[in-house]
Order: structure tokens, then C-alpha cells, then sequence
């Protein structure tokens, strides 16, 4: 009997949809009078609002009030903007101040938490695509037409729409990768780990992580994580590889700060010092130019192996006790073509009410598109990780990370890789934790690099054309992010029907995927999120701030475009009342 249980649910979902759709239809083909009625009311709406605006401008003291009110309304924006600059995001009405008492949040990261939090989206995935196969359909039943234009105006705001186009495949991508997984792909079974564990006799596990050392208190909770759980894993496994954990850091930045890096020394990591005269080939700087040199360290200890993998973190990646067995279950399970696993990545860590950090949890459930590209050997790959990237150290070494100056290097390494190897499993079991952009400044800042980076990979050569023309969509979906927003506001306020016959149905698809790219990214983080108000004002909060997130995510691109920077910019990521 419990195993019918989720196949009624199920039907009982399509038979709700079908209730719902039937009367639609019904609508369409007996109640047209009914449906221009309804257009009527809010064409009167809309001419109500035109006249109200009309009234208010006519008169000048009120006029002047209301110019006033929305100049000190736009300088008030911009002063935040600007001030938000040190703002760390843990606002006393927004944010729960942690207890310096309290233990660290990478307590939390058990294997059990992580089934639970994968389980829980899984076991939703029938939901999901009904009820995104009932939108688009009740969408094309109630907009069937084609375009319905009579002015100039009605024509370039129901051209607008093309922008709606373009983010599709991005959006048909992110349902594909739902869509291809199961949830055996992704939860880890102790038992049979324990049964492979002998596999991993002899195995080395390097965690990688390199610093400019701007945010050394958060490169020191994510070594300690490391720490933590390898000390953990090493009591409950006969077997484990054998596990250190590497911080490279450049030579000016260690004296500087010589007694932070010694604790680092104490608790168990080794410390790379980069020398300020090393130079690579290329002459790559940056964070690429440190991995060159700690994989020519790997190369001298004789550690460039096929029984040697490297874990790559970011200053803010900490770790669980699913990452570290994640990676045992990869390694235990690689055939000799699998030199590469990337996974998904939590963004609870200093999570708070800001508009930034409101907006990152929607990018864990992006990491299934992601994920399913690198099944296609990175053919339709625009984005990539360079944390929680496990990549087996011969791979590395042949790749190299000597790409002359550039902003995304992870994603031309991961290109490059697809290029010469032809993995079969790429899924890392087990979940990277990692902080949001801080504020909104170093949100832009973040993203800006990306678009940049973006456009890098479009004009190399060394890069294969069809992976260039797959970055060259990303970054053309990312731009069109705006004007879709602007189109969406256009024409609530001048309809113009659809783009093409049978667009409505497309509408629903892409408006309903995008409002479950946050439902689900916020899914999986909420079980690791120790501030997540439930109660109304939150939600409502929560809400609008989205909002605010989903128009600064529109905007990035464009200011990467308008304000272009040549240096490589890393975020603060180091702030007060985290644990």
C-alpha cells in the first residue's frame, strides 16, 4: 500500500491540472465575451492609472511634491549602493547575530543532512514537471493568438518579447537537468563505500586552496572544516585516502601575515609560498598563476599521479562530511577515463536579508544544468565552477593552468579538459558550502568578472569553436535578461498578444522554470540556513528582496559592459558574526 502512495499523489496532481485546464478551454470556445470583458477591466485599469499620473502631473505644486519625492527616492538608491560597499550584510533587523559561542556551522554538514536535503527535491521531481506541463498548457489555452499590433509603439513593444526567446534554451537546459538525474546519482550510500573502501588503499587527496590572503578568517574556517572532517571520516572508515589540505599563498602576503598563516601550519595545512619573482611561461598572474606553481611542487614531490586527486577550494569553500565521502565514492567507483567531478554548491553561509546574498541560493539548483553539460563533454557549457572541482592530478598537470592573463580560468582549465579527455561519470556526490557576495557592490564586482571572462573565451583560439559559440549564447542569454523584465512591464502595460501563434505556451514554461529555479535553489539551502524566518513578514520580505535580486542579476552584464575593469577582483568575503 505505501508504495502506491506517491503514484496517487501523482495522479491526483494531473487530475487537479486537468480540472483546472478543462474550464479554460471551455472558456475559450463558449465565454469570449467573458474573456474581453475581463481585457476590458484591466484596459480601464490601466487608462485609470494613465489619468490618475495625468492629474498629478498637471498640477504643479503637486507635481513638483511628487519630482521630490522620486529625486530623493533615487538619490537615497544610490547613496545605499554606495554605502553598501562595507556592508557585511548582518543588518540587526534583518539578520540573526550568531553567537560567538556557538559552534561552527561546518558541524552541520553531515552526510545524513545532505540525503535528507537531495531526497526531499527528488522526491518532488513527478511534481514538478506536471505542474510545469499545466502551466504551459493553461498559458497556450488562454493566449493561442499571434501578435496583435495596430501602431508603430504596439510593434516594438511586441518585439520586445524576443528577449523571451533567447533565455529559453538556458531555461529548457536547467529543466533537462532535473529531468536527466535520479536520486541515486547524487546520494551516498555509507554501506557500499565501506564495502569499496580498500579501492582507496594508497589514494592521495589534496585540498586545494589558493589566497591573496583578503580574507583570511574565512580561509581559516574553511581549512578547519577540512580538519574537522578529516579526523571524522578517518575514525569511521577502515580506509580513507590519505588527506592533507595545501594553502597557496604569494610570498609579500605570507610576511605580511606570517602568524596567521603559522596557526594555518598548526592545525595540520601545509602552506605554499609563491615567490614574488616566480614567473609561468605565459606569464599568467593572478590565482592561475599559483596553481602553476604549487602543480610544479606536486610534479617535484613525485604526487602528479593517477593516485593523486586534487580538491580545489575557493577562500570561502568549507567542507562536510558528505563532500569528503563524496569524493571517496567517486575515486573508490573512477574508471581510468574519469579524471574529473564537479558537484553542487550550498550558499547558506552568511546568508541574510540582503539583496546579494538573497540571490545565490537559486544558483544550487542551476548546478544540475551545469552538471548536465559535462555529460556532453561541455558542448552546451556556459559556466563553470573552480571550487568544488575534483580533478585527478595527472589530468591537471597535462592541462596546466598557463593561460596567459584571464579572468575565468576554471572555465577555460574545464574546456580544455573536455578537449582532451572524455569522462564518463562527472557527478560528485556531496555538497561544497560556500558564502554569497557580501553586498551589492562586490555582487556586481563578482559578475562582472564572469561576463568578462566570458567574452575572453569567445575570442580564444586554443578554445574549440563549438565550445566558444556555446559561451558566446550564455553571455547573449545574460544580456537579454533586462530587456526581458523591461518587456514583461511593457506589456502589462500595452498588451500586444502573443509573439507568435502558440507563444502563451512558451510563456508559462519559461515564467513557471524560472519562478522553480529559486523554489528549488532555496530547497536545497534552506536546511543548512539558521535565519530562515518563517513566519508572514518574512516571507513577504523574502519575496520583494528576491525581486530585488532577480533586477540586479539582469543588470550585472550591462555593467560589466559599461564599466569594464582590467584587474582581478576578489570579493571580501571575511565578516563579523559568522561562525
Amino acid at each position: 500500500m505505501q508504495t502506491d502512495s506517491p503514484n496517487r499523489g501523482v495522479y491526483l496532481r494531473i487530475l487537479t491540472w486537468i480540472t483546472l485546464i478543462i474550464p479554460v478551454i471551455l472558456l475559450q470556445i463558449f465565454g469570449t465575451s467573458t474573456l474581453s470583458s475581463l481585457l476590458w477591466v484591466w484596459g480601464a485599469i490601466v487608462a485609470q492609472m494613465k489619468l490618475f499620473i495625468s492629474v498629478l502631473t498637471s498640477n504643479s505644486f503637486v507635481s513638483s511634491l511628487l519630482y521630490l519625492n522620486l529625486s530623493l527616492l533615487g538619490i537615497a538608491g544610490v547613496l545605499s549602493i554606495i554605502n553598501n560597499k562595507e556592508y557585511d550584510g548582518h543588518n540587526s533587523f534583518f539578520y540573526e547575530i550568531a553567537n560567538e559561542n556557538a559552534s561552527p556551522t561546518y558541524y552541520d554538514y553531515t552526510a545524513e543532512k545532505y540525503n535528507e536535503t537531495i531526497s526531499s527535491l527528488f522526491n518532488r521531481k513527478a511534481d514538478h514537471f506536471i505542474d510545469l506541463a499545466g502551466f504551459s498548457t493553461i498559458f497556450g489555452v488562454l493566449l493561442p493568438e499571434g501578435p496583435a499590433v495596430r501602431t508603430l509603439l504596439d510593434v516594438l513593444v511586441n518585439g520586445t518579447k524576443l528577449s523571451w526567446v533567447l533565455s529559453a534554451p538556458h531555461v529548457m537546459l536547467q529543466n533537462a537537468g532535473l529531468s536527466s538525474f535520479k536520486k541515486r546519482d547524487f546520494l551516498i550510500d555509507e554501506e557500499k563505500l565501506r564495502e569499496r573502501a580498500a579501492a582507496l588503499r594508497g589514494k592521495k587527496l589534496i585540498f586545494m586552496l589558493p589566497t591573496n590572503g583578503k580574507n583570511l578568517k574565512t580561509v581559516t574556517r574553511s581549512v578547519s572544516s577540512v580538519v574537522y572532517w578529516r579526523e571524522i571520516v578517518g575514525k569511521n572508515f577502515s580506509y580513507t585516502p590519505d588527506i592533507s589540505s595545501w594553502v597557496v599563498c604569494e610570498e609579500k602576503d605570507y610576511f605580511e601575515k606570517r602568524d596567521s598563516y603559522e596557526k594555518l601550519k598548526s592545525v595540520g595545512c601545509r602552506i605554499i609560498v609563491v615567490p614574488s619573482d616566480y614567473k609561468t611561461v605565459k606569464e599568467t598572474p593572478y590565482k592561475a598563476r599559483a596553481l602553476t606553481y604549487a602543480s610544479g611542487i606536486m610534479e617535484q614531490e613525485g604526487l602528479s599521479t593517477k593516485d593523486t586527486w586534487i580538491y580545489h577550494q575557493d577562500d570561502e569553500t568549507m567542507i562536510g562530511e558528505d563532500t569528503i565521502l563524496g569524493i571517496m565514492d567517486f575515486i573508490s567507483t573512477a574508471s581510468p577515463s574519469d579524471v574529473y567531478a564537479a558537484g553542487m554548491i550550498i550558499y547558506a553561509d552568511g546568508w541574510g536579508s540582503s539583496v546579494s546574498t538573497m540571490q545565490e541560493p537559486a544558483r544550487t539548483y542551476d548546478d544540475l544544468r551545469i552538471l548536465f553539460t559535462t555529460r556532453t563533454r561541455g558542448l552546451l557549457s556556459f559556466g563553470h565552477h573552480g571550487s568544488h572541482l575534483l580533478v585527478r592530478a595527472d589530468a591537471e598537470r597535462r592541462i596546466g593552468w598557463d593561460f596567459g592573463k584571464v579572468k575565468t580560468e576554471d572555465w577555460i582549465f574545464g574546456l580544455k579538459l573536455w578537449q582532451e579527455y572524455n569522462p564518463k561519470n562527472t557527478i560528485l556526490k556531496g555538497f561544497a558550502y560556500e558564502k554569497p557576495p557580501l553586498n551589492i557592490r562586490d555582487l556586481l564586482k563578482q559578475r562582472r568578472r564572469w561576463a568578462q571572462g566570458a567574452l575572453e573565451i569567445i575570442f580564444r583560439r586554443d578554445i574549440k569553436l563549438r565550445y566558444r559559440l556555446a559561451a558566446l549564447y550564455g553571455v547573449i542569454s545574460w544580456f537579454s535578461a533586462l530587456p526581458s523584465l523591461i518587456a514583461f512591464i511593457l506589456n502589462l502595460i500595452i498588451p500586444t498578444g502573443g509573439l507568435f501563434v502558440g507563444a502563451g505556451a512558451l510563456a508559462g514554461f519559461t515564467w513557471f522554470s524560472l519562478y522553480r529555479y529559486y523554489g528549488n535553489g532555496y530547497a536545497l539551502n534552506k536546511p543548512y540556513l539558521r535565519n530562515f524566518g518563517q513566519d508572514k513578514s518574512s516571507r513577504i520580505r523574502r519575496t520583494f528582496t528576491i525581486i530585488g535580486g532577480m533586477m540586479l542579476e539582469s543588470i550585472a552584464p550591462w555593467y560589466a559592459l559599461l564599466r569594464p575593469t582590467k584587474n582581478f577582483e576578489v570579493i571580501s568575503k571575511d565578516a563579523k558574526g559568522t561562525s
